[in-house]
């Protein structure tokens, strides 16, 4: 190592003042260089190392929007799925399709049963539309694996809100609805119309039943919400218990009812709420200070029959402090309407 520092040291000593000048010039030259190049390679390898965890952020959030929306779209299988079965002849087909068109023609249909059966065959709020006689249809079989059970019916004298009330009930029933006709007249001096209706009800074949899939199940992780009206707030209405419930009737435009509790800031929630409404509703998430609602507010089934819905939100703030909130926050927009609230339950979400 010595007779290499003393050669440079003599080489340096024999360079002239310019020449000395010139190297140090392409020494700090290739010291910078060499230093460019290594923070260039860092500041790709932090960016690369920030869009790959970007990436793997947004695949987090979508996952949890797809296990949300996934428990939702089982709940609607369910449903429907209650209401198929291979092993039915046509007269099993005819006695559901009959009990499910009698429900969907009253003011406010029975809720079904697990079974997809009405819980009860009338309600004491009268009819919507007047169905007067219903006979059997015909069953179709196909080689797609479903079948097709074909009947007709008649409408009476009926006002015209009411009769596309009913046809968008059966559009919407679980029952696999398909309106294949529809013929309705008026006599020139009268308001109310006649209607024939063609209907066709679908019934997917398969080895014994069709699996029935699952709401959301509740367990020990759900804190159950109390429904004591005492800890409720209502606007423009009037909340009170019934029968384990609880109950708000609007009493004007733009009636609310909700529940202000404190949550931790940044903290994930799920909630499952079961419910029905007798008119048009909103289900929502809100700021305790102002109302405000937060994003992903659905509307609620305004037909009275039993539904649960399954949600998740994030509160707003930063962590360790209390945030106040509505929740669940849900609104009647129809005077006189009626909303019942059976069962509220709550847990933070993990993560």
């Amino acid at each position: 190592m010595k007779p290499l520092l003393d050669s440079l040291q003599a080489q340096w000593s024999s360079m002239s003042s310019r020449e000395r000048n010139l190297a140090v010039l392409t020494s700090l030259v290739v010291f910078l260089f060499i230093g460019w190049s290594v923070v260039r390679g860092a500041q790709n390898q932090m960016n690369r190392l920030r869009s790959e965890i970007d990436r793997l952020q947004e695949q987090v959030v979508n996952a949890s929007a797809q296990i949300s929306r996934k428990q939702q779209v089982e709940a609607e299988y369910a449903a429907v799925a209650s209401q198929h079965s291979s092993e039915w002849d046509k007269y099993e087909v005819y006695e559901r399709l009959r009990q499910e068109i009698f429900r969907l023609a009253q003011k406010v249909p029975p809720a079904l049963d697990e079974n997809g059966v009405p819980v009860r065959s009338n309600s004491d709020s009268g009819v919507l539309v007047n169905i007067p006689e219903l006979r059997q249809g015909t069953m179709v079989e196909s080689e797609e694996g479903y079948r097709e059970y074909k009947i007709s019916f008649r409408i009476p004298a009926v006002e015209i809100n009411d009769l596309f009330n009913f046809l968008d009930r059966l559009r919407q029933s679980p029952q696999s609805l398909r309106i294949d006709g529809l013929t309705f007249g008026r006599d020139w001096d009268r308001t109310l119309v006649t209607a024939d209706i063609d209907l066709t009800r679908i019934i997917v074949n398969g080895e014994a039943a069709i699996q029935r899939a699952t709401a959301p199940e509740t367990s020990e992780d759900f804190t159950r919400i109390a429904l004591d009206p005492a800890q409720w707030v209502a606007e423009n209405g009037t909340v009170r218990a019934a029968a384990d419930t609880l109950l708000l009737e609007a009493k004007d435009d733009g009636a609310a009812l909700y529940l202000k509790q404190p949550l931790p800031g940044a903290a994930s929630y799920d909630c499952v709420i079961e419910l029905s409404a007798t008119g048009r509703g909103m289900l929502a998430v809100a700021s305790g200070a102002d109302g405000v609602l937060f994003p992903g507010a659905e509307r609620l089934p305004a037909d009275g029959s039993a539904y649960k819905a399954h949600f998740q939100f994030t509160v707003p703030g930063k962590r360790g402090e209390a945030v106040l909130m509505r929740v669940p926050y849900l609104t009647l927009s129809d005077p006189g309407a009626q909303l019942q609230i059976r069962s509220v339950e709550l847990r933070k979400a993990e993560g």
